[in-house]
């Protein structure tokens, strides 16, 4: 499945340089309501639940995809106001969940869970999984990544370009420094794999697209 993972100007080059993507911690991330879908009308039970948060947040990091690269709010709030690059990568489909978007939070019952025998780590990552429905522009899909064997560079995981992440699209932001040049040597091996696009504001309506005139593109 063909997913686009938006990064920074700072670090697009220096990310396919290494081939690598970083891990994104569920303490981390920007939506203060991230894992917290769930109501708990109990006190004990919304202890209990923060509890198994911390410790999924050290079994498991993500990275976050968008199914696609046009919309321009992806650019302005993941892509760096535009300067930054959307790269498109094959992953396999079971190994993605698609994040719900949802209006209301839904009242749970971790002990009727738990006497079901539904209290399981897969439970908990389809929770980790929803947020509220004003994300939904995002039309975001997650990659769990078991980080419980990985090393930390300084403060932060990373997973390599592989099997289970194959670049096959780099699109580069309409605002972006990044050079047709600067971009090969960047991909190195992967240079001839790759589709490269270069991408600016459509002229009639709310979208980004492509920019069809190399000429437009500095070598």
């Amino acid at each position: 499945m063909l997913i686009y993972h938006f990064v920074s100007n700072e670090f697009a080059l220096e990310n396919l340089t290494k081939k690598r993507l970083k891990i994104s911690e569920i303490s981390k991330l920007n939506d203060p309501f991230e894992m917290l879908s769930p109501y708990f009308p109990k006190a004990d039970d919304r202890r209990t639940f923060l509890k198994w948060k911390s410790e999924i947040n050290s079994l498991y990091g993500l990275i976050c995809y968008a199914r696609n690269w046009e919309n321009p709010v992806h650019w302005s709030h993941y892509g760096d106001r535009h300067k930054g690059v959307a790269l498109g990568f094959d992953v396999p489909k079971e190994a993605l969940q698609r994040v719900s978007y949802e209006s209301k939070r839904v009242k749970t019952d971790l002990q009727r869970l738990r006497m079901q025998g539904k209290l399981t780590e897969k439970w908990m990552l389809k929770v980790l999984s929803a947020k509220f429905k004003h994300w939904a522009y995002e039309q975001e899909m997650r990659q769990w990544i078991d980080i419980r064997n990985k090393e930390r560079e300084k403060e932060h995981y990373f997973e390599s370009f592989g099997a289970h992440l194959k670049l096959r699209h780099v699109v580069v932001g309409h605002c972006s420094p990044i050079t047709n040049t600067a971009l090969d040597k960047a991909l190195g091996d992967l240079k001839d794999e790759v589709i490269k696009t270069k991408a600016r504001l459509a002229f009639q309506d709310f979208r980004v697209c492509t920019q069809e005139n190399e000429k437009l593109w500095s070598k």
